[in-house]
């Protein structure tokens, strides 16, 4: 009896470990763990006059960490992916936004791909990520 109820524990456990986290809508969200960022964000607003505002931010609250710097490049869907701008901001690490706009043509699927990286204060580069944002028609 206590074999039966341990095996069925082990199997318990064992399949608890393979099914993936997913929300209330359905999406499979995995979120990474970081030691130095504590967010990110990437942003694609396109008006009706095709002025895209483009924005990537990033923010960290460890005590380490000195600097933020954001390189933002839109990017338009032309086959393939390819840049159109990059702009580069940096800042204080806890909150670190860059942001301009463009003037986007019609026809295409445009997104904004976003690199973050946290610095500490003797320049060293401490985490990097990137990020894109939902993809937008215009």
């Amino acid at each position: 009896m206590k074999k039966s109820i341990s095996i069925a524990l082990v199997l318990c456990v064992l399949l608890s470990l393979s099914i993936p986290a997913v929300s209330a809508n359905g999406i499979i969200s995995i979120v990474p763990y970081y030691t130095y960022i504590s967010s990110m964000r990437a942003e694609l607003v396109i008006s009706a006059l095709g002025i895209a505002t483009c924005e990537g931010k990033i923010s960290s609250y460890n005590a380490s960490a000195s600097t933020g710097k954001v390189v933002v490049t839109l990017q338009k869907k032309d086959g393939t992916w390819q840049d159109v701008k990059s702009w580069t901001t940096t800042g204080s690490a806890l909150n670190t936004v860059g942001s301009d706009l463009y003037v986007v043509s019609r026809g295409y699927y445009y997104r904004v791909h976003v690199t973050g990286t946290i610095y500490n204060s003797s320049g060293t580069a401490l985490e990097t990520d990137t990020l894109t944002s939902k993809e937008v028609w215009y």
